[in-house]
């Protein structure tokens, strides 16, 4: 692979850009914890349960990609690692107050998460964690008509904090990296279009060419028009500052569940290949100019 052809992140990550991530990953995680301790709380359901708990890891891998892009972060590892801390610390967030929902209901004084417990419980690991053994020797989670303690409650609170923190970590992992200008400091536009071509697969004579500068394969790529057949389509990143473009193609492979179900298995052949604009415009009938 010619290195110089296809797109390689600097690697920096400026300060501000730090300050700022760290920031949002806190306050996402306080936010995220509070209404995800309140809804394994209220919702007595455990399979609804299992899907918060899912949806609650994904959402924090999410905000990475919107932290980046603002802080004008150019680390490929910092999506996952910013995804993981955010998946710790929402896991964190989230003990104090569900630990405070069910002592106060178990009390009688009704489930609430006041401020002050929280953060007394949330500043005092020793304390929060004192809380937890109570809650654990007694018993809190129900399914039909067992109640899970002791070493079936802490197995379960290990799934837990597994799936919050692998799941953040491996959406924050599958971030895509855009390509950014260092020149004029902007990152790039990107461009999905909807034309369906026929499957690539791994063709590397394509590949080759591409690298070469010959365009021919590309120019001439039929469209795909059987709706049932497997197809590659095509990505592009626009900087308009320095008129760059970068190209990559997917392919598309389908297939059928047990049900019968349609599914689509994507896998990016080429990825950020600089390309000529000029070539890219006529090809693909692009009206995109670069800017003044």
């Amino acid at each position: 692979m010619d290195y110089d052809l296809y797109y390689q992140p600097s690697g920096k990550i400026p300060a501000q850009g730090i300050l700022l991530s760290l920031l949002g990953i806190i306050l996402t995680a306080l936010i995220l914890g509070f209404v995800y301790a309140h809804a394994i709380y209220y919702i007595p359901l455990i399979y609804v349960r299992v899907l918060m708990t899912l949806a609650a890891g994904a959402a924090m891998g999410y905000v990475p990609r919107y932290l980046i892009k603002a802080g004008k972060i150019r680390n490929g590892l910092a999506a996952p690692i910013m995804s993981l801390m955010g998946g710790v610390l929402l896991l964190y967030v989230h003990w104090p107050i569900w630990v405070s929902l069910v002592l106060n209901q178990a009390s009688g004084n009704g489930a609430m998460a006041t401020p002050a417990v929280f953060l007394a419980d949330m500043l005092n690991p020793s304390l929060l964690w004192g809380k937890i053994q109570i809650i654990n020797a007694t018993g809190t989670w129900a399914l039909e008509d067992s109640t899970f303690n002791d070493d079936v409650l802490w197995f379960v609170w290990i799934v837990e904090a597994l799936i919050i923190v692998g799941m953040a970590t491996f959406v924050g992992w599958r971030t895509e990296s855009v390509p950014f200008d260092e020149k004029y400091g902007s990152w790039a536009q990107t461009i999905d279009l909807p034309k369906r071509f026929q499957y690539v697969g791994e063709n590397e004579a394509f590949k080759s060419s591409l690298e070469q500068g010959n365009y021919e394969f590309l120019a001439s790529l039929p469209p795909q028009n059987n709706p049932n057949d497997h197809f590659s389509k095509v990505k592009l990143f626009h900087l308009p500052d320095s008129d760059i473009f970068y190209f990559s193609l997917i392919n598309t492979n389908r297939s059928q569940d047990k049900k019968g179900n349609e599914q689509l298995k994507e896998k990016t052949f080429i990825r950020q290949i600089r390309v000529q604009g000029d070539v890219i415009r006529d090809i693909f009938n692009l009206n995109l100019q670069p800017t003044p």
